[in-house]
């Protein structure tokens, strides 16, 4: 009932829609009170409190230990250089920043994606994500050394001799992952840039808020793909001049690593523009068995070459949705060729503002 009243349109009943005004006082209260009087207001203060209540009268069983003892986990990225410049991506236990750290460091170390005709990239493009996800199951829960993920030795394995497509020990098909997540992605004036995923493991959480807080409450991850597995956020570097050039990041479930690595490598390695490489139809193959999935208006040439290869293509409505900023020549040199993109396939707003 409380996420109904909030969410309902100004009419009741219906849920808010876009234009609508969206009213959250309660909300607003509790950011106040963190924004005036710090971050221990929530998790130990007055305002903490009031969430444990709100969580136990909801049916959850957070205690106050679970938020004095919280403490942010600071993990160093997994980083691939290509030409002169830096791609920084997140480490596991997500997988997502490892599968998009791979699928690059395919891209830049093997040849056929820029040697390819344009028509026939989304084929090599499927082929690497392919080989990344098959990879997946192999890399244990938590690699030792997760860098050692886009190693040059472990992409030389990937990318293969003979080109084969390696296969994972479990033979068991690919997992549900979670689509309900949101991104976004920040650059100031001063090149300083954020790449950002979130989710609540569900579309809206458990379906419940917090009384008084209007913090609605998360899903468990668990069954079914719950979790942000499939989250992995993209920040790409100038080391000389420390110039930003690309941020991004994906939601969307599966396909996430997939349609982030696919708007990179148009933005940055094919020089296309941002509108148009977020735009551009996608494909995407996450390891089972020869069956490639395909938005519609995705590149003729390639679902023709998969399909001569004996893949099945599954057409489907939209993969991923993927908001990015981008600029080409680095953001000290050339600051007015700057943009920041949204995916059509979401909801999303890209603004500057001067």
């Amino acid at each position: 009932p409380q996420v109904r009243q909030i969410f309902s349109g100004p009419e009741g009943g219906l849920l808010v829609r876009e234009g609508d005004l969206l009213a959250q006082p309660d909300l607003a209260r509790a950011l106040a009170l963190i924004r005036t009087n710090g971050p221990a207001e929530f998790y130990t203060g007055k305002l903490g409190e009031e969430f444990l209540a709100g969580v136990r009268s909801a049916g959850g069983t957070l205690e106050g230990k679970d938020l004095a003892d919280y403490q942010p986990v600071w993990r160093k990225p997994l980083t691939v250089g290509y030409d002169d410049r830096k791609a920084y991506f997140t480490p596991p236990p997500p997988a997502g920043g490892g599968l998009v750290g791979q699928m690059w460091a395919i891209l830049v170390k093997d040849s056929r994606w820029l040697d390819a005709k344009e028509g026939l990239r989304d084929a090599v493009l499927v082929d690497a994500g392919r080989r990344a996800f098959a990879d997946r199951p192999l890399w244990g829960s938590s690699p030792a050394d997760p860098q050692e993920l886009v190693s040059s030795a472990r992409i030389d394995m990937l990318i293969g001799e003979a080109g084969a497509v390696p296969t994972s020990s479990s033979g068991e098909p690919p997992l549900p992952e979670n689509p309900a997540a949101a991104t976004f992605v920040v650059l100031d004036r001063e090149g300083t840039a954020v790449a950002c995923a979130v989710t609540l493991n569900s579309l809206f959480g458990t379906g419940r808020v917090a009384e008084g807080t209007g913090i609605v409450l998360a899903a468990l991850p668990g069954p079914g793909g719950r979790g942000a597995a499939m989250l992995g956020p993209m920040v790409v570097v100038q080391p000389r001049g420390r110039q930003f050039v690309f941020a991004g990041a994906a939601a969307g479930g599966v396909a996430a690593p997939t349609a982030l690595v696919d708007v990179a490598a148009r933005s940055l390695l094919a020089d296309q523009p941002l509108a148009a490489a977020t735009s551009a139809a996608r494909m995407h193959s996450g390891g089972a068995a020869s069956v490639v999935y395909s938005e519609p208006g995705a590149s003729a040439p390639s679902l023709q070459a998969l399909a001569d290869r004996g893949w099945e293509i599954v057409t489907t409505p939209r993969l991923g949705r993927v908001n990015a900023i981008l600029c080409p020549e680095g953001m000290q040199s050339s600051p007015e060729l700057c943009l920041a993109g949204t995916d059509p396939r979401g909801l999303g707003l890209a603004v500057t503002a001067d």
